[in-house]
């Protein structure tokens, strides 16, 4: 007899994610899957399981637990298709599985969260002079970006406080149109405001980054809020950091400069601002005023016929890769950064720059491989071994990952800090 599935498929403590279509697949941040099932009491069940679109099935190893219920634990996440053979005192009741045929469940398993980067938070006036559009006094425009295979179509949740509170207020889920959220602040809170934006994938997985201080003008007038990280290791910081891993006060998140890292050498950078033509230092500065604008296209223009007058600058190169960057121009900015990395291997920078455009794009393997550069090239740095850690989780390599952050939190004469990053990871990976 073919055993009947009595209801769908749960994880103890975790919820399933409600509305998915009948014939979809449910779709699970926990890697323990209870099977609900209904069968005659006198077969024995037998689970096989399938991951590769039921092209092949094997026999799995499951715990029969109280109520006709079977816990099944994943390896790793991906798509499951499930199919139960009864056996009882006469031989097999049912059949076996066979390559293509019906599964009687199927669980996709993502326990990753979703990539959320912030790029930046302009005021209504800001943004009425970015976009052309009219913006509402206290409105907010927020520029972000959720990446993740199992994207959520819901948008995104915004929490807001008054500066130096402690005490988060829900400020709803919002839309995210052309990777722009608009967001009007309520009028008691001030002229000035802390954000957390959540992301939430149809797993239930979330990530979050925090902005503090973000001004709000109360009429309309000065420039824009700029709310971006500036540089390629803090933007780095921004895709690995999730609601539990709070780092973007590190990361440049909280409306401030963070400097750049690295770079050709100090020695080199100096060489290259004293040798700028006037004209050069001219155009540099005004692409440093539309990229805190984000009018990143003309920032782009600026830096590009910058570096036609001076093309050995390779500060000004890496700007302009990253005015490309920020405008999505990907392929561009790699590049440009390719360039950079080809003109100095040793470099901190434009390996940076290549990390964050693989991560970005959901490339892991080749950010880990980037990163695992980095390291070889600073080995004192733990930021970087914590970003490492996190590209060998996203492709795959959990031992890995919390390897070298187990590393950090055993290296007493790092900061507590990072540490304290490193430990966060280790809790819930």
């Amino acid at each position: 007899m073919r055993p009947r599935l009595a209801a769908a498929l749960a994880v103890a403590a975790i919820a399933l994610v409600s509305g998915a279509a009948a014939d979809s697949p449910r779709i699970l941040n926990s890697r323990t899957i209870v099977l609900a099932v209904d069968s005659d009491p006198a077969s024995v069940l037998e689970l096989h399981v399938s991951t590769d679109e039921r092209k092949t099935w094997r026999r799995a190893a499951c715990d029969a637990l109280a109520g006709g219920t079977v816990a099944y634990r994943a390896t790793g996440d991906g798509l499951h298709d499930f199919y139960f053979v009864a056996r009882n005192a006469h031989g097999v009741a049912s059949p076996l599985p066979t390559a293509g045929c019906a599964s009687h469940a199927q669980v996709l398993v993502d326990t990753l969260p979703p990539i959320l980067q912030v790029r930046e938070v302009l005021t209504a006036a800001g943004a009425a002079r970015s976009n052309g559009a009219a913006a509402a006094p206290r409105e907010l425009l927020i520029r972000a970006t959720v990446v993740d295979q199992n994207a959520s179509n819901a948008g995104v949740r915004v929490f807001y406080r008054p500066v130096k509170s402690d005490r988060w207020l829900d400020g709803g889920m919002r839309a995210i149109s052309g990777g722009e959220v608009r967001w009007q602040a309520p009028p008691e809170i001030g002229d000035a405001i802390d954000l957390h934006i959540m992301a939430r994938d149809l797993a239930g997985n979330t990530a979050g980054v925090e902005l503090l201080d973000v001004r709000i003008e109360p009429d309309l007038p000065p420039p824009p809020v700029v709310a971006k990280p500036s540089s390629a290791a803090s933007r780095l910081a921004a895709l690995a950091s999730d609601e539990q891993f709070d780092e973007t006060r590190d990361a440049g998140m909280a409306n401030r400069s963070t400097g750049v890292s690295g770079g050709a050498g100090g020695g080199k950078k100096e060489a290259d601002a004293a040798s700028r033509p006037a004209a050069v230092v001219s155009l540099r500065e005004q692409a440093a005023r539309y990229m805190a604008e984000g009018r990143y296209a003309l920032a782009a223009a600026r830096y590009e016929e910058a570096l036609r007058q001076s093309p050995t600058d390779q500060e000004t190169l890496l700007a302009l890769a990253d005015a490309r960057f920020w405008s999505g121009e990907y392929d561009a900015a790699a590049t440009l950064f390719s360039r950079a990395h080809e003109a100095s291997p040793q470099a901190v920078r434009p390996l940076e720059g290549l990390a964050l455009l693989a991560a970005t794009q959901q490339r892991y393997g080749e950010a880990r491989e980037r990163l695992e550069a980095l390291v070889k090239l600073d080995p004192g740095n733990a930021e970087f071994r914590i970003r490492l850690g996190d590209m060998r989780l996203r492709a795959g390599d959990a031992r890995g990952a919390r390897e070298l952050w187990q590393a950090i939190v055993a290296d007493a004469k790092l900061s507590p800090g990072v540490r304290d990053k490193a430990q966060r990871r280790l809790a819930k990976f």
